[in-house]
């Protein structure tokens, strides 16, 4: 996951438009700004929302209050259409007694696993 979200910043820095990941419970997915056009993932080859087997996602609202963080053009993260991260957003992610934290940087963009 934390691979797939810096591929959708580097998608908006190379191509000059916004990217976001849409974030469910049990899955994620790489799509254009508008969330309706999903982006070909880099290791399936699929369109598909990636389906994580056995792991939980959660912790991500706030400040991700909508479920998905967008990146412009410059690599900045955004919230919505117009409102950029101001804090850290974590999200973690849990599979059975284990957890781990991806951590996402306001201004930079830079994606952390804790």
């Amino acid at each position: 996951l934390a691979a797939d979200i810096r591929y959708s910043q580097t998608l908006s820095m190379t191509r000059g438009d916004r990217y976001r990941i849409n974030l469910t419970s049990a899955s994620y997915q790489i799509t254009d700004s508008s969330g309706v056009n999903p982006e070909v993932h880099p290791g399936s080859g699929s369109t598909s929302a990636v389906v994580l087997q056995g792991v939980v996602l959660s912790g991500y609202s706030p400040p991700l209050v909508n479920n998905y963080v967008v990146f412009d053009g410059r690599g900045i993260p955004y919230v919505d259409a117009s409102t950029v991260l101001s804090a850290n957003a974590s999200i973690t992610l849990t599979a059975g007694g284990s957890k781990k934290t991806i951590v996402i940087s306001p201004e930079t963009g830079r994606v952390a696993v804790q």
